[in-house]
């Protein structure tokens, strides 16, 4: 049962119930058949789409996280990127001068929003919480362990 559309990364994705009516998402360009059936579905009351991606960056809501406040420390460079693209609804500028910016997101510290700091590398710098700070440096001596 479909309940919405959602773009994450030029990526679009079908954000369904299955059977076990939990929600999902599926990656349209994964989908290699569909079948039309005349089974029919109500969408249930209680769904709200916004809510339902509240504190979440990206597509994957993770029930067993709970939102936190993230500050971060990124550049001048990576500053003026994230002042032209915020991440998040929740993002604001907790201190800005004309080296670094702290930034502030009210979010989940999920899988999607990880990978997007990842991407940021040297430019940012995860001040807190410690636990997400902890995961992202476990992350990157892991990687360092490749090389």
């Amino acid at each position: 049962a479909s309940l919405a559309l959602k773009l994450f990364k030029q990526r679009w994705y079908l954000i369904a119930l299955n059977e076990k009516e939990e929600i999902r998402c599926y990656a349209l360009d994964r989908i290699d058949t569909l079948n039309l059936t005349e089974a029919t579905f109500k969408v249930p009351e209680d769904f709200d789409l916004q809510k339902h991606f509240h504190d979440v960056f990206g597509i994957y809501v993770e029930p067993e996280l709970k939102a936190e406040e993230i500050l971060v420390k990124a550049d001048k460079d990576q500053s003026n990127f994230l002042k032209g693209l915020p991440l998040h609804h929740s993002q604001c500028i907790i201190e800005e001068t004309d080296d670094y910016s702290i930034f502030s997101w009210r979010l989940k510290p999920s899988y999607d929003f990880i990978q997007q700091l990842l991407t940021m590398n040297a430019h940012i710098e995860v001040l807190e919480p410690i636990s997400l700070r902890n995961r992202i440096k476990s992350l990157l001596v892991e990687m360092l362990k490749k090389y």
